[in-house]
């Protein structure tokens, strides 16, 4: 988790399942998707956000699953995705946004 901390911002992740354990592979997906595919108890699936009976069926199936939150996922992998669109589009315009901001502020606890 502290290679993940490096990239994202954990402040309002949360996990489904156990994380204090070996798996073999871990698939990432930024921002929001289904998590039907996701039945190996040995893989690790860390992504924006997902429902909570996503989250009930993941557990069921033994896979553990990191929720980082939507804005969280993308914002690091915008740089790499605008890139690749430049390739594949010679000429393409694109910036990464400075100014935007998470729209969520987490509740400190105290």
């Amino acid at each position: 988790m502290r290679a993940l901390g490096r990239v994202a911002d954990l402040s309002a992740a949360s996990v489904v399942g156990e994380l204090r354990r070996s798996f073999t592979s871990v698939t990432a997906a930024a921002g929001s998707f289904g998590v039907r595919a996701f039945r190996d108890p040995q893989s690790l699936v860390i992504t924006g956000e997902f429902k909570h009976h996503d989250a009930l069926a993941l557990l069921r199936r033994g896979v553990t699953a990191v929720h980082l939150s939507h804005y969280a996922s993308e914002r690091p992998v915008l740089a790499a995705l605008c890139a690749r669109i430049r390739r594949r589009v010679p000429g393409a315009s694109l910036r990464v946004a400075r100014a935007d901001r998470n729209p969520f502020t987490p509740i400190q606890q105290s």
